[in-house]
C-alpha cells in the first residue's frame, strides 16, 4: 500500500471492481475496472475520543504505511495501525461490507507506554506500529493476525518480529512466539499469506528471501 499525502485521507473509501461483481447492493451493476465511492464511508466518524496521543490522529490508521486483512467468515475489511510519532490507538477497525458501513471494534489502550523487547503495552495488548503486509486473517479461529510490524509507537525505525491475535469470538489478543532471528529484518515492508492446505502462514520479510511459518494453531512460529 503506497503511502498517501496527509491532509485528512479517510474521507471514502472506494472499492475497485477487478472482476466479477460480488457484494450486494450498489455494486452489483458496477462494472470491472470502475470504482464505487461507498458514501459516508469516513473512518473517523466512528474514531474514538478521547484521540489517542500522536501526532497525527486516527487518520494514521489509515495513512501510516497500513495494510489491511480480508475477514472471510462475517464479509469484512479489517484495519489496524499507526505507529511511530503517529499515533498510538491500537484499537481495531471493520468496514462492513453488508453495510458498507465502519465500525470500531474496540476502544484503545489506555497506557500506551511501549515494551519494546515483546512490542506491548501494559495491558499485553501490542503497540500500534506500521503493519505493511503484516496482517491477515484466521478463519479457523476468526482472528486478525499481526505477524509482526514496524515502528512501534512512539520510536522510529525499528521493528517487531512477535506474532499477536485478536480473536473476534472472545475478543481477545495473544501473543505467539517470536521469528527466528534469522528471519528477523522487519524494519520496513513485509509480504504475507495464508495457506489454506497446510493452515499456517508464511513471512517473507522485506529485506532477505528467508521464508518464516506461523502456526496459529499451535501458537508457534518455525523457520522454513
Amino acid at each position: 500500500m503506497h503511502r498517501a499525502t496527509k491532509p485528512n485521507r479517510l474521507h471514502s473509501l472506494f472499492i475497485l471492481l477487478l472482476a466479477a461483481p460480488v457484494f450486494a447492493g450498489p455494486v452489483d451493476d458496477l462494472q470491472p475496472g470502475h470504482w464505487y465511492e461507498a458514501p459516508n464511508s469516513h473512518l473517523d466518524s466512528v474514531a474514538y475520543s478521547p484521540v489517542p496521543p500522536g501526532a497525527e490522529g486516527v487518520s494514521a490508521v489509515i495513512d501510516d504505511w497500513t495494510g489491511g486483512a480480508y475477514d472471510s467468515v462475517n464479509d469484512r475489511l479489517i484495519a489496524w495501525g499507526g505507529g511511530h510519532s503517529g499515533y498510538a490507538g491500537n484499537e481495531i477497525y471493520v468496514f462492513e461490507l453488508d453495510t458498507m458501513k465502519w465500525r470500531r471494534w474496540n476502544a484503545p489502550s489506555s497506557d500506551v507506554t511501549c515494551n519494546f523487547s515483546v512490542n506491548e503495552y501494559p495491558d499485553g495488548r501490542p503497540c500500534s506500529m506500521h503493519t505493511y503486509d503484516y496482517v491477515d486473517f484466521h478463519p479457523g479461529s476468526q482472528s486478525f493476525v499481526l505477524l509482526g510490524g514496524a515502528s512501534p509507537y512512539p520510536q522510529g525505525g525499528g521493528g517487531s518480529s512477535t506474532p499477536h491475535m485478536y480473536s473476534f469470538v472472545d475478543s481477545t489478543w495473544r501473543r505467539g512466539p517470536n521469528r527466528p532471528t534469522d528471519h528477523d529484518q522487519t524494519l520496513q515492508g513485509a509480504s504475507s499469506a495464508y495457506d489454506p492446505t497446510r493452515d499456517v502462514f508464511w513471512v517473507l520479510p522485506g529485506y532477505n528471501n528467508k521464508f518464516a511459518k506461523f502456526d496459529p494453531n499451535a501458537n508457534g512460529g518455525t523457520g522454513a
